[in-house]
Parts: C-alpha cells; structure tokens; sequence
C-alpha cells in the first residue's frame, strides 16, 4: 500500500483536489483544466501565502532554472508484514522531497560557528532553527510514533516508527470519509513548527512535492488533533492533502532562501538551509567569510563587509528584517509572483521592505492594489471579506506572526525609533541569567517582560506611577503592556498581544467590536464602567451604549452573543490568571461550559483549557472533537458539578448575570445565546 501514497496524489489531485481546493476558497492560478496537477493546486495554495490574495500568474509557461526536477524512480522496497510500514529509510526519499542547496552567496549557519560560536548556540536553541527540519533521527520530533491509533470524525490514523523512519497509515485526506478508498502507509519527510505544534509532511510521489497529514500534534496537551481544528474557520469535519502549500508557500519564510521552483516537469523546490537560520536575518555570508579569511591582521584596511546586521541599521529597515516574513504581504505584480513561484522571493536584509513586497495594511492603497491585480477581491464587498480574515475593522491586525503589520501602524514606531529589536534580542546575550528555553519562549531582551520596554523611552516618574496608571504600583493592572499591548491577536489556540501600541477606547468596542483592555482583565465589569474610568481618569469621551452594555459584563455578553472571534478571545482570557485575580473565577465555569458545546472545534479546546485552571475542575475529562452528544453530556455533567459548590467569590452585582449564591439569571443569560453572532469567521494564521 506504501505505493498508493504516491500515487494517490499524482492521480486524483487533478480530478478530487480541484473540487476540495474551491471548497475551501483556494484560487488555482490556472483555472481551467488539470493539465499538470501540481502546478494548478499548488500555484492555487499561494495565494493564501500570509493570508493575501496573490495576482493572477501563469505558472505554466515557467520553468525553474538550471535543472529539472530529477526524474526518479520509487525505491525498491521489501513488502511488508500486514499492517506494517514498508522497510525504507529517508535517504531513500530525498529525492521526492525539499532539498538544501548552497549558492548564491550562501553558505549555511555551520559556516558561521567557527568565528560565532556564542550566537549559534543560542540560534541552535531557538524555535527559529526548528521551523522546519527534514524528519530524521537529529530532529526534534514532538509527535507520538509509538504504534499511535487515533480515531477522529470518522477517519483513523495510525503512527509507527519503523527504524529512523516516521509513518502514518491512512485513508485519503482528499476523498470524503468512508468513501471505501483504501489506507496506504505514507512516510514523513518533514516537520514544521516545535515551539505549540507539530506540522508532519510526505510526499506524494510527484517530484519533490509534499502533501500535510491532516493531524497536527500539539506539544503542550502531547495529543494527536485534526489540523482544522486548531484553526478557527467555520465548522467542518473534512479533511484536506494540502497538497503543494509547502513548496509555494511555506517555503518562503519557514526555510531560509526557499526557491519554489514551480514548472511543467514538477517541483524542484530547493532552500539554502531548513529553519530561519543566520542567512535569513543576516543575508548571504560568502564574502563576509572570504574578505575576514583573506584579512591578515586586525588592523589591516578593510573593505565593505556584505553581511548585515540588524542592530546595526535604522530602527525601520532593521525592523524590515523580521517584517520579510512577519508582516501581512503580497508581491508587487504578477510579473513578480512569476517570479516568486522559481527563484523565491528577492527581499535580502537591509534592503527596503517596500522594493520587494507589498505589506498590505487596511487602507485605500490596498484596495487599489486588490482590484489592480487580484481577479478575486476586485468589488468592495469582496475586499472588505478578505481584510476582515486578517484585520480588525479599524485595520488593526488579528492574525499570529505578523507583528510587523502592527509595529508600522504605532506611533512609537511611526513618530518615534521603536523597533523589533527594541524589545527582542534574536541572540541570548552572555550575561543573561535565563536559561535557554526560557529566553527562546520569546526571544525578550532580559527584563521586557515587565515596563522597561517603554521607560526607555517615557519618562519613568512620569508613566509608571500610579497617578498615571490608576493601579497598585507593580500589580498586572499597572503593566504598561497590559493596557498598551492588550491580547486582541489571535491564533495557535491562544490569545496574543497586540503589536500596535493603542490606547484603550471603549468606542472602539463598540465600533469595531475588539475588545479593550479594561474589559479583557476586569471580566466582571460592563463597557459603561470601563468607559466611565477612561473618562474620568484620561478624558477619553465615553461613546454611548445600549442597556446591555450599560448593565451586563462585557466578557459575559462576548462569550454568550460575540462572534467566534469574540468568543475565542474571552475563552482565552477566562483562563488567563491576571484576570481572574482581577475579577474572581467563581462565576466563569457557567460561560466556559457554555462554550463546551461551541460549534467551532478551536473555541471549545480553549474553553476546556480555560475552565481546567478554576478551582474544583483540574481534572476535568473532555474531547473537544468528541461527537455533540457527548459533549453535550459533558457540559451538563459539569454544570450540575458547579451548581453544588460554595459560590463565595461571586461578585456582588448583577453584571454577571448570576446572585451571590450562584443561581444564573436564566432568562438573559438563554437571550444573549440566542443572540449569538453565527455567520462565519475565517482568520487565517
């Protein structure tokens, strides 16, 4: 059956993967018929690349450079016992997946180790270097091979290590379930992410072009989950091959220098190094290693040095560094997604950003931009649809990794000189007390976690007392982040601070429905409270408000009648300790078991995550993927549990829709659920 893993996606893309591909709103650049598989799907897949539509291009008049992908025979195997993998190893495969190849100045980290050790020791610990990685016995492997068998909306998967070699045995991610299609064995290659989860890739058999197992595993939790579910998009159990995302999209910002190399004869993807390794951040290192090599002495006349560093530069073009990748971006014409789609993309650091790629922003420019060049987002509807997947109404972003997107948008960058690096150090320093995985969680400078952040700049005396920020001196309240900063980004299963230094605004609540600071931390309180605070104590105009908002908890009406991303977010932030110091936990368990029975996967994981860490629930058994009914049982279950304990911490109001003995006002609690804001949200990480 190892076979059929090949072939399946060499066959059926063009016939099965076309339909799923309009399913799930991928654009084929070539939209008429399959005439060679993987440049349609694949070229179809970048278009998603960083959550942008890319212009219209012809992939099929192009042709990598230099050399075909080789055309390569499967290896000979020996045939299996029953339900057993077949005896290969990776070196077998490489030629069916991404490969590295050195030139163009480029020479790899190991060139940098001699002269850097210190440094490349801290990028070897860094979840840069492990972004992607050729699935071998060397590579940090979170999932469980360990003859795993999981069970999930109808399909089964079984994972097995058969030597080096990593396995899984299933059906076809592309057919619909119970389809009678037959399970194959299929190998893995490659990995993404290790920092939250764990992304697995085989190939399919078709050059060098890899398919995604539609299970990723998460580290934390160490449990197998269906890859839609960690993702919030609206309701739907299918699965997908994804079947050349990583050779035209993933390859332009989780390997270093990723070349697609996208033609007729197949995928000849190629990448100077796997991971975000020194050559990413620091540009190609071959004349930086010659000129030193050929120096004679230290104090011998030196020429231009090539290599680049960022803390060298401006505090605009060495944030453009990390805004390559972390930034909401296209290409700036068709003509260069042509090029994109051979040579990869053509930014190299310390260039400006701006010459190589579109950073879109929700602004006019933008939408010229999309109806110049997208055959997609070409009316206004079209174009507000797509930047709602991405942005907050006001055009503040909402998606993961793209921190650059909200740096540009904050006026400590536009007016002043806060940069990445401001806050972030891509090298532990020496004197750094930490460990390793403790800087690398957020690669912070020492000491950023706290205020010093922003009293490099502001006036210490001035912002950190508490006649400016109303809180006890030192508590979660008087963080300069946690006003500033707040968490509206989501993704990875979490909530995320914002990158756009604001000010809190309960207008914009209203207006926009992103939730502020205030009410994220103090769950209890309704925006005519957090607005009358803002009034008083900064003069920020109080906007005006319903009879709901003037009498119920803003986090309980977002959990109840928000929209998924709403929902998401309050989740998140019932689970998330500064709050529930600031506003008790006693009360949340009736909206997080609420959320038990959400019908988005990723909302109700969160909200079981949330709800563990309150007293009394630790221990709490729950399959967020389990059939509703059971669920459902789950959540009653639970439910009847809280309505027996002591409720002494309920606040003494009835915002939270609930008296000081726990019993729940059913009436406005049922309308606000009925209430609930269901048409679909789609936020693209």
């Amino acid at each position: 059956m190892y076979l059929e893993c090949f072939i399946y996606a060499g066959l059926l893309t063009a016939i099965v993967y076309g339909v799923a591909a309009l399913s799930q709103r991928r654009r084929a650049v070539a939209a008429t018929a399959a005439v060679v598989t993987f440049v349609v799907t694949s070229t179809g897949l970048h278009f998603w690349s960083q959550a942008t539509p890319k212009p219209e291009v012809d992939v099929a008049e192009q042709q990598p450079p230099e050399q075909q992908p080789p055309e390569q025979q499967l290896p000979e195997q020996q045939l299996p016992e029953e339900n057993e993998p077949p005896t290969i190893g990776g070196e077998q495969l490489v030629n069916f997946r991404p490969i590295e190849v050195l030139d163009q100045g480029y020479l790899s980290s190991k060139a940098c180790r001699e002269c850097h050790a210190h440094e490349h020791a801290t990028w070897h610990a860094s979840y840069h270097r492990t972004m992607t990685q050729v699935a071998t016995s060397d590579a940090v492997i979170l999932g469980d091979f360990s003859d795993q068998k999981v069970s999930v909306y109808g399909r089964s998967y079984d994972f097995k290590k058969s030597g080096d070699q990593l396995w899984v045995e299933m059906e076809h991610p592309d057919f619909p379930v119970n389809s009678g299609q037959p399970r194959a064995w299929c190998p893995i290659v490659m990995t993404t992410g290790s920092h939250h989860m764990q992304v697995y890739w085989y190939p399919t058999g078709d050059s060098r072009l890899l398919a995604q197992v539609p299970l990723v595993y998460l580290k934390q939790e160490q449990e197998w989950v269906p890859r839609r579910s960690v993702f919030l998009t609206p309701p739907d159990q299918s699965t997908s091959s994804e079947t050349g995302r990583w050779n035209d999209t993933c390859v332009g910002c989780h390997a270093t220098r990723g070349q697609p190399r996208m033609g007729l004869s197949g995928a000849d993807t190629q990448v100077a190094e796997f991971g975000i390794a020194c050559e990413a951040c620091h540009g190609p290192g071959e004349q930086h290693v010659q000129l030193h090599k050929n120096l004679t002495s230290l104090t011998e006349p030196r020429t231009a040095d090539s290599i680049v560093n960022p803390a060298g530069l401006s505090h605009r073009l060495s944030s453009q560094v990390c805004g390559q990748c972390h930034s909401v971006r296209n290409s700036l014409s068709p003509e260069k997604e042509q090029q994109y789609l051979i040579h990869g993309e053509s930014y190299r650091p310390g260039e400006e950003l701006r010459d190589a790629l579109h950073v879109v922003r929700r602004n006019e420019e933008t939408r010229q931009y999309l109806r110049q060049f997208s055959k997609f987002e070409t009316d206004d509807e079209a174009i507000e649809e797509y930047f709602d997947k991405t942005f907050w109404p006001d055009g503040m972003v909402r998606i993961p990794g793209r921190e650059y997107s909200g740096l540009i948008e904050s006026a400590c960058h536009q007016q002043g000189e806060m940069s990445c690096l401001s806050c972030h150090t891509l090298h532990q320093s020496k004197d750094d007390q930490r460990g390793l995985s403790e800087w690398a969680n957020d690669q912070l400078i020492e000491g950023m976690d706290g205020d010093h952040g922003c009293i490099q700049c502001h006036s210490m005396d001035q912002y950190s007392a508490s006649n400016h920020t109303n809180h006890v001196a030192g508590s979660s309240g008087s963080r300069c982040y946690n006003c500033h900063m707040p968490h509206t980004t989501y993704g990875l299963l979490k909530a995320i601070r914002s990158h756009q230094v604001d000010s809190p605004d309960v207008a914009d609540s209203v207006r926009f429905g992103r939730p502020n600071a205030c009410n994220l931390c103090h769950l209890d309180k309704t925006l005519a409270w957090s607005a009358g605070k803002l009034e008083l104590w900064y003069g920020i105009e109080m906007p005006k408000l319903d009879s709901d908002q003037q009498s119920i908890s803003a986090a309980a009406t977002w959990a109840l009648r928000g929209d998924a991303g709403q929902r998401a977010l309050i989740a998140w932030s019932m689970g998330w300790r500064p709050a529930g110091e600031a506003s008790s936990t006693d009360w949340l368990p009736p909206y997080l078991i609420t959320l038990l029975d959400d019908p988005y996967d990723a909302i109700r994981f969160i909200a079981h995550r949330s709800l563990k860490r309150i007293d009394g629930f630790e221990d709490l058994k729950y399959n967020f993927v389990a059939p509703e009914s059971e669920r459902r049982m789950v959540a009653e279950q639970m439910m009847r549990a809280w309505k027996k304990k002591d409720h002494l911490g309920i606040p003494l109001n009835n915002s939270v829709l609930m008296d000081a003995t726990g019993k729940v006002h059913r009436e406005t609690f049922d309308r606000l659920k009925r209430q609930r804001d269901d048409r679909d949200i789609w936020l693209v990480e």
